[in-house]
């Protein structure tokens, strides 16, 4: 359901809203999104699928990394650093890496594209909810639980490696 309900108008055009693979590896995680093309796959040998479009790695306990491709043979890296500034605050640095013979000509506009469309994605649409969200986790009531689907594994396992760093059980 997060693609479908916090990208409508974005990835949920492109990738299926409730498939993706989630590896966890110690603290650390990967997962990857199934583009909607995959659905023409069905009945092909698994030897003649392509590989991945793009994979997010959790790099405990602060970064995340993309490695995708927004057009075929333009791979990029971006890389998002979060850090906390205080109990409701967090600055992000985000950076966008390039292999440098892919800079050269219609490259430079299409790596910069991909940075555009990545901010633009991330500030309207994620950090949008997650302030949201944090407002209210700061006004809910006294013991207030937080609940995360089936659907987000990712976040289930950040969530658990936070609270048994943090000698707390709230999300076991």
């Amino acid at each position: 359901y997060h693609f479908a309900a916090l990208h409508p108008t974005s990835l949920a055009r492109t990738h299926f809203s409730n498939v993706a693979v989630f590896d966890a590896f110690d603290r650390h995680h990967r997962v990857s999104f199934a583009p909607k093309t995959y659905k023409d796959l069905i009945g092909t040998p698994e030897t003649e699928w392509p590989k991945p479009d793009s994979v997010v790695y959790m790099i405990y306990p602060n970064t995340t990394m993309l490695v995708g491709s927004p057009m075929p043979g333009h791979h990029f890296v971006q890389l998002f650093r979060i850090y906390p500034t205080s109990v409701a605050t967090t600055d992000t640095l985000f950076t966008l890496y390039a292999p440098s013979e892919q800079l050269d000509g219609p490259g430079r506009s299409i790596a910069e594209a991909g940075y555009e469309i990545a901010t633009q994605i991330i500030q309207t649409e994620d950090f949008s909810m997650a302030g949201g969200a944090q407002r209210n986790f700061t006004h809910s009531a006294a013991g207030a639980e937080l609940i995360l689907g089936r659907n987000e594994p990712a976040l289930q396992h950040l969530h658990r490696q936070f609270n048994m760093d943090l000698g707390s059980d709230a999300y076991p």
